[in-house]
């Protein structure tokens, strides 16, 4: 199995926390500065309801949001917000 594969069938397995916990960790490695993860119950690797999970401001005092997810399907309903 190549090294790239290992990590893809890693992150995978990931439950939502470590998920979470994974991508701050990369913005923050890219060079974002004050990362914070609204979308995590503090002190535990369990994620809370609701959008944005991180958010962080950038140039020009604008604020990107973030949402992370491990789902697989109906990936548009999460991503607007859906309740059908």
């Amino acid at each position: 199995m190549s090294k790239l594969t290992d990590i893809k069938n890693r992150i995978d397995q990931m439950d939502g926390g470590a998920f979470q916990n994974l991508c701050d960790a990369y913005l923050s490695y890219k060079g974002y500065k004050n990362v914070y993860s609204l979308g995590m119950h503090t002190g535990t690797d369990k994620t809370a309801n609701g959008n944005p999970d991180t958010y962080f401001l950038i140039a020009e005092n604008k604020y990107v949001f973030v949402m992370y997810t491990t789902q697989k399907t109906d990936f548009l309903k999460k991503a607007i917000g859906c309740p059908c």
